[in-house]
Parts: structure tokens; C-alpha cells; sequence
């Protein structure tokens, strides 16, 4: 709790200092779609690892791809849509939604993919590069 409560704080004076140096707080200052996709992607992908941010962003990228018709209109799938912004924001939290019941650990669920460790000579002994 102690690391919490440092890092609330330190957040805390950070945003103070920002309305201090801006002059004002205005909700148009921060970008809550961006923040929104970055909680998916780290919801979908999987909180617990390294591998989980990168699948969880490709996967949301190409669900936000996908869905861009729902936004501006078009067809989806064999279905026509007329634009109604903001349903792709509602669409992927329906998708966290399902995760988060389904899948609490993420798609990768806290698992790291491990790269073949590559071994270099040095004279005739045979050193790691994680060594060195």
C-alpha cells in the first residue's frame, strides 16, 4: 500500500503543478479516447506482462480498424450503418467487459514470450551477451 499511496501522491503534485503552469483544468486538456484505448489495450492484452501491452495494442488496433464504419458510417460485415460516433468506444468496452468475466488474467494472461538466448565466443571461452 505503500508504493500506492507514494505514487497517488507524486500524481497528485504532478497535477497541480500542470493546472498551476496551464492556468486552468479543463476536460478538453486531457484526451479521455486515448486514455480509454490504452486501458483497453492493457485490459484485453493482459495486465501482467510485457508480451500482454503488445498484443493487447495490436489486437485493439485492428479491432479500431475494423470498426471504423461504425463511426463514420458504411458497411460491416454485410450490415450498413449509419455514423454514430463514439459506438466503437462502446463496442470495445463491451470487449473489456468480456475479457475481464472471461479471460481476468488478459489473452496472454501474465505469460512472456522467451527469445533463444545467442551465445558469442570470446578467445576459447563461450560467454552469454546477458552476461557481458
Amino acid at each position: 500500500w505503500l508504493s500506492m499511496t507514494l505514487s497517488g501522491g507524486t500524481m497528485a503534485v504532478a497535477g497541480a503543478l500542470y493546472v498551476y503552469s496551464v492556468g486552468l483544468m479543463s476536460p478538453q486538456l486531457f484526451y479521455l479516447p486515448m486514455m480509454f484505448l490504452l486501458l483497453a489495450m492493457m485490459v484485453v492484452g493482459g495486465i501482467l506482462s510485457l508480451t500482454g501491452a503488445v498484443v493487447g495494442a495490436i489486437v485493439i488496433q485492428i479491432l479500431q480498424q475494423v470498426m471504423l464504419p461504425l463511426d463514420n458510417g458504411g458497411h460491416l460485415f454485410g450490415l450498413s450503418f449509419g455514423g454514430h460516433p463514439g459506438s466503437r468506444l462502446v463496442v470495445l468496452g463491451l470487449i473489456m467487459l468480456l475479457v475481464l468475466t472471461k479471460l481476468p488474467g488478459g489473452i496472454v494472461n501474465g505469460r512472456e514470450i522467451q527469445l533463444p538466448r545467442r551465445e558469442v565466443r570470446k578467445g576459447n571461452r563461450v560467454a552469454a551477451l546477458d552476461e557481458s
